[in-house]
């Protein structure tokens, strides 16, 4: 008698639903399970599973197994979005450290509703920019005046300004808070030194900065706006782990192409007025004008002339040089205050 023989496939789709900006986006893991029978012997193979994965606020889906790597992951989504493999990191796929592209699905115990945020730039966009990089310095060394900064031309920077809207779109690595007032934090000598370029990357850090963020967050969504490239900016921040910290989230990063250069009254050495770049707040406040204002966005910056546009929002620190100053206890002091008026003041 013939033994017979008998295939089951089971599909199981678990879904876990994110509020986003005006949107709810849903994420959905597929697991199909094929179960063969013949005689005593069992054999269950897990065949397929779908990844929805969340980038430059558009949702993408990937169809892999259990068995592939991180790094199998990546090139589909370099296929995708034209992101190179090298240049990608994938949040949510596990805890802490980011995973070696070796490691497997199955190694990080990959289930059903995991949310998976992708964070790149696609290397057309290095090819289009007219800077090269490689002939600039690391860090962009602003002139810094004390001058409460008279603007030659109102009208030219309100020009500006709206060109700068139309042109920027704003990619959000996480989703903007109800009741959360905004946080606009530069970089380089206001969090971290990264003209000290021979230490390792965590000794850059301004003493307390760990701290001053996770004391800042429950009252502050938290943005990164620098005057230096995308490209770097997501090397470093990466590198600090700034992006993947489970107590506290950073909820976008600007780059110098969203600052624009305004004339003041100033006359420098050379007989002309001085120009330097500005980080307009209007640009974040047209875009997401129901959850942040004037009334409850604060910009600190070691460079008073970056606000110069939105001067009653801007808060100056003084700047940190870890050659000269590794004591510095500014975070401390400036914690203190945030989460004082984050508490207590509308």
């Amino acid at each position: 008698q013939k033994r017979r023989r008998m295939e089951v496939t089971l599909m199981t789709v678990e879904q876990s639903t994110e509020i986003g900006e005006g949107n709810v986006v849903t994420t959905t893991t597929t697991t199909t399970t094929t179960t063969t029978s013949d005689g005593d012997s069992v054999m269950v193979v897990v065949d397929e599973l779908v990844l929805a994965v969340r980038w430059q606020q558009r949702d993408l889906e990937i169809r892999t197994t259990q068995t592939s790597t991180v790094g199998d992951v990546k090139s589909m989504l370099a296929a995708l979005t034209g992101v190179l493999p090298t240049k990608q990191k994938l949040l949510g796929l596990s805890k802490g450290r980011l995973p070696a592209d070796t490691t497997s699905l199955a190694q990080l115990g990959i289930k059903p509703g995991i949310k998976v945020t992708l964070i790149g730039t696609p290397e057309e966009s290095f090819v289009k920019t007219q800077i090269n990089m490689d002939d600039m310095p690391v860090v962009m060394d602003d002139l810094d005046m004390d001058y409460n900064s008279s603007l030659a031309a109102v009208h030219v920077c309100h020009e500006k300004l709206a060109a700068t809207i139309k042109a920027t779109e704003i990619h959000l690595i996480g989703s903007p808070r109800d009741g959360k007032k905004l946080l606009v934090l530069d970089i380089d000598h206001t969090i971290m030194d990264f003209a000290s370029g021979a230490i390792p990357v965590h000794e850059m850090k301004r003493p307390g900065l760990d701290e001053f963020l996770e004391a800042v967050y429950p009252y502050y969504d938290i943005a990164i706006w620098s005057h230096t490239s995308w490209r770097w900016l997501e090397t470093k921040l990466t590198e600090m782990g700034m992006l993947t910290n489970s107590k506290y989230s950073i909820l976008f990063v600007l780059d110098q192409t969203t600052m624009f250069p305004v004339e003041t009254t100033i006359i420098n050495r050379k007989g002309k007025r001085h120009t330097h770049h500005v980080k307009p707040l209007e640009l974040i406040w047209s875009k997401f004008a129901r959850y942040y204002n004037r009334r409850n966005t604060i910009h600190v910056d070691d460079l008073a002339h970056n606000f110069a546009l939105n001067a009653q929002n801007g808060l100056k620190i003084v700047p940190f040089k870890i050659a000269t100053n590794r004591r510095d206890t500014a975070l401390y002091g400036l914690r203190k205050y945030l989460v004082h008026i984050g508490a207590n003041c509308d």
